[in-house]
């Protein structure tokens, strides 16, 4: 029984040792066999002694009283283990160091990193978000805002089948604004699937000016739209979809 202790204490001693001192991974191994070997030891024993020192008829009620708090007893050492690791390991708060190393001057790359305030626009966490930020992203191009829009687009952003940038998808826009100046669009459906939002638009507006070489006809075109945007950061970073003006044109003649 006291051998049995000893060996456990000796085996939880070698764990803190390691954590201490930073020994080689292989002293952690060691500890846990030698801290098995003497919880072995003493488990049965203690059973043994318990049932002895209990009469016939408290026998069962003690047997189950002692798994109770074996029980008990392990998931609490578990819990406060976990509770002093996420302790030991929570990072600092922004602009505090992290490590000794960063208690000069001179702050390493992470200290920075989380001090420097960010420059991007928060990036949708939920899909609820993210529908409100489209929201406000339509409503950004029904009031032709392109100034506003620049700040929603990713300088190298993607367009499948069309000119890649953040310049290229202005002067697009542009184009179109310039020849249909009441253009709009209308969400028809939206879904959302982690950083990835599909939409079914209806777009419209009246031909007031030149379009791609078609001079304006003063007609009113209604399109639909499907477009599938991959967004990072609060910006729109990968497009695809079928607002090449394809069907627009067609109904100009």
């Amino acid at each position: 029984m006291i051998g049995g202790a000893l060996l456990l204490v000796l085996g939880i001693g070698l764990q803190l040792a390691t954590a201490a001192l930073t020994l080689h991974p292989a002293v952690v191994g060691v500890g846990w066999l030698i801290a098995a070997g003497g919880m072995g030891t003493i488990y049965p024993r203690l059973s043994t002694m318990m049932l002895g020192y209990s009469a016939p008829a408290d026998q069962g009620f003690n047997s189950s009283a002692l798994s109770n708090i074996e029980s008990v007893g392990g998931a609490t050492a578990i819990a406060l283990g976990g509770l002093l690791f996420a302790a030991a390991g929570a990072p600092p708060a922004p602009g505090s160091p992290h490590r000794s190393c960063c208690r000069s001057r001179s702050r390493c790359s992470p200290c920075r990193s989380r001090s420097a305030p960010s420059t991007r626009a928060r990036r949708p966490v939920s899909p609820d978000e993210l529908r409100a930020w489209y929201a406000d992203y339509l409503d950004v191009c029904n009031r032709h805002d392109l100034a506003e829009l620049r700040t929603l687009l990713d300088p190298a952003v993607r367009r499948a089948h069309l000119p890649g940038g953040a310049d290229a998808w202005i002067d697009d826009l542009r184009d179109l604004f310039d020849a249909f100046p009441d253009f709009r669009w209308k969400r028809v459906s939206v879904l959302v699937e982690d950083d990835r939002l599909a939409a079914h638009l209806r777009a419209g507006g009246t031909h007031r000016g030149t379009f791609r070489g078609i001079p304006a006809t003063g007609r009113h075109v209604n399109v639909a739209e499907f477009a599938i945007y991959r967004i990072a950061e609060g910006r729109i970073v990968e497009y695809a979809g079928t607002a090449d003006g394809a069907e627009l044109l067609a109904q100009l003649g």
